[in-house]
């Protein structure tokens, strides 16, 4: 099995509808479980950043970097909150996570153990996360305000030392008004891919691994290919490969509530391992050869059919 493996917990009649549609259904962010949802702040974002200071860096170098970039927010903090502002988003998300044999996902999200659990090998995603990382993202959820902080100063340092590299090669010290003159716009960019990946502490438990979609950002890009002189080869490229999704089109759902919904289609990569394995939870009564009849029939014949390791009475 790969290495960047995800689960998700979901009913036997769920499963049916991944496998016959060979694909799976992102919903609305509105209908999650949690209403402070995108509620993460600029101000929050600021606080958390000031925070990774004396708890992660050692480095003197570094320390300036991040006090000069601290200092230039705090004096155009209205410039970088006015930056923040997300605008007009449309999120819709699949809720993956990193446990592969959990009792609490098996009760909330598994139909009470009564349902499978379901392998997804993210890698056979990376052509949508590379073409469109602002569009399309798969990442951890961060609950814990030190994971926020450490999160926040790997992309610094990242910066940081893309800066020292390129210094390096011409032979220069750090630039300071360089720095400043682009931290604002950097830090924005870095807060509002952050906002939807993000939730209160008391959620930590879920370890949720997030497929997330804006078709709002899509539509921007296609504006903004028709706007802009891109090369023809690149702008066929990303249709192309956006199209295969087949994300672009709407449906509509009923829950405990009708919700708006997109479908990820899996059909470029179903034949490529995408689903290694299905786990049944301890009440599941799915008879197996049959499933795996099912599965073949779907073109899923190689998969590995096993069994929750749980145990209750």
């Amino acid at each position: 099995m790969g290495k960047n493996i995800a689960y998700h917990y979901t009913s036997l009649d769920s499963l049916y509808k991944i496998v016959t549609t060979k694909s799976l259904l992102l919903t609305d962010l509105a209908g999650m479980n949690d209403p402070e949802e995108g509620k993460y702040s600029p101000e929050d974002f600021l606080d958390d950043l000031k925070k990774g200071r004396d708890s992660f860096l050692k480095d003197e170098n570094s320390i300036k970097f991040f006090d000069v970039i601290i200092a230039e927010l705090e004096i155009r903090k209205d410039e970088f909150f006015k930056l923040c502002k997300i605008g007009k988003k449309e999120p819709f998300t699949l809720a993956l996570s990193d446990k592969p044999d959990s009792l609490q996902h098996w009760e909330r999200y598994g139909n009470q153990l009564k349902g499978v659990c379901i392998s997804i090998d993210l890698d056979r995603l990376d052509d949508l996360r590379s073409m469109f990382p602002s569009i399309f993202q798969i990442r951890k959820v961060l609950y814990k305000s030190e994971d926020i902080s450490r999160q926040i100063l790997r992309d610094i340092i990242k910066t940081y030392n893309m800066y020292s590299e390129e210094l390096n090669k011409e032979g220069k010290t750090l630039d300071i008004d360089t720095i400043k003159k682009s931290c604002c716009t950097q830090f924005a960019v870095q807060y509002r891919s952050m906002t939807y990946f993000i939730k209160k502490d008391f959620w930590n438990e879920e370890d949720e691994i997030r497929v997330f979609y804006d078709h709002e950002s899509w539509k921007e890009s296609k504006r903004f290919f028709k706007n802009v002189n891109f090369p023809e080869k690149f702008v066929t490229a990303a249709k192309n490969v956006y199209e295969t999704t087949g994300l672009e089109k709407p449906e509509y759902m009923s829950f405990s509530t009708i919700r708006k919904c997109h479908r990820l289609s899996l059909r470029d990569e179903w034949d490529l391992g995408i689903i290694p394995e299905i786990k049944l939870g301890t009440y599941c009564r799915q008879n197996k050869k049959i499933l795996k009849q099912f599965l073949k029939e779907y073109g899923l014949g190689n998969i590995k059919i096993t069994d929750s390791k749980i145990k209750i009475r």
